[in-house]
């Protein structure tokens, strides 16, 4: 179970990445492109971490 749970947290990570990048595009220039997907990386990383958190807390490690 740990590793379905990684791994929804994985794809988690991956549209949140890729969701906040459509968001930040759609608001800066072009020319800013490398720190909007700085900040798209970590608001990924974050969507990632609660998604996990909350999965391990209450599926893998349930008591």
């Amino acid at each position: 179970m740990f590793t379905v749970v990684a791994m929804l947290g994985l794809t988690l990570t991956w549209l949140g990445s890729m969701e906040a990048l459509s968001v930040l595009n759609s608001f800066g220039p072009l020319e800013e492109r490398k720190s909007q997907e700085a900040l798209a990386h970590i608001a990924g990383i974050g969507f990632g971490f609660i998604g996990n958190y909350i999965g391990h807390k209450y599926i893998t490690f349930r008591r």
